[in-house]
């Protein structure tokens, strides 16, 4: 017979639903610092001082299962559990019954402010965090513009790293001279369909799958170039959270080499 240890109720961490609303429920409304506005056309909306309980939840949280992406992303060939994200760094799912109350608050918000427009049983939230840290690589060159797979993400931080930020970018087709915020904009026509598809493998070395196949290498902190020119800077702040559209280019302005702190945060999107 094998000698097992045995499990006591101690080892388990134990919740009320009631205990569990109020780790994710955010702050009185009038107490929240709400900015809903736009640059260039891409809205966006900032709330700080968000969560009443923000540490509180934060420990919380952090139990959850870990995922390092680019060790997924390497072993498994390119499959990850988080895949539906492309954001690089280290990720952990999160079970939406767990944190039940930040999807509902959000939309309350959103819709109360015109943000958007769905009706609360067309929208299914999907929660995960975000964990950038120092001396993390890129994989595939990740840390260039890229646009989501879902349609919207709030991104609610959970650390103060007010020197990273989630920044957006526009290219500019070398023919017409018109700017371009997002792939669907600039792959609506053939010609600057093509012309865009010419410099992400002249300039960045994709492949025609849609990705430069580099493998692991040294992150790089994108602050854009002569081909992407970032144009909207959102600071990663404590106890924000920032709701913006997925299909315009955005990417993590994270320095690897010089922060000294981890970046947390929860993800909250509508598929």
């Amino acid at each position: 017979m094998m000698n097992l240890p045995d499990i006591k109720l101690s080892d388990f961490s134990a919740y009320t639903y009631n205990e569990l609303l109020e780790l994710c429920e955010f702050n009185p409304l009038n107490d929240l610092e709400i900015l809903n506005t736009e640059c260039e056309g891409t809205r966006y909306l900032r709330i700080g001082n968000v969560f009443k309980n923000p540490l509180e939840l934060r420990e919380f949280v952090m139990k959850f299962p870990t995922e390092d992406k680019n060790r997924s992303l390497l072993e498994g060939e390119g499959e990850s559990f988080g895949k539906s994200s492309k954001s690089p760094g280290m990720q952990q799912p999160l079970e939406r019954q767990l944190i039940p109350a930040i999807g509902n608050q959000l939309y309350f918000i959103a819709r109360r402010l015109n943000f958007i427009k769905f009706n609360k049983e067309h929208v299914t939230w999907k929660y995960f965090t975000n964990i950038y840290y120092p001396g993390m690589t890129a994989f595939n060159r990740n840390y260039l513009p890229h646009v989501d797979p879902f349609s919207l993400a709030a991104n609610s931080f959970l650390t103060d790293s007010p020197t990273t930020a989630t920044a957006f970018f526009r290219v500019r087709d070398r023919v017409n001279g018109k700017y371009y915020y997002g792939a669907n904009e600039i792959y609506s026509n053939p010609d600057t369909r093509k012309r865009h598809i010419e410099n992400l493998k002249e300039r960045y070395g994709y492949c025609d799958k849609g990705f430069a196949p580099t493998g692991l290498e040294p992150w790089v902190k994108f602050d854009g170039d002569d081909y992407y020119e970032k144009y909207l800077s959102l600071p990663a702040d404590f106890n924000s959270c920032y709701m913006y559209w997925g299909k315009k280019w955005h990417s993590v302005n994270f320095d690897a080499e010089k922060e000294t702190k981890i970046r947390y945060s929860i993800v909250s999107v509508i598929e």
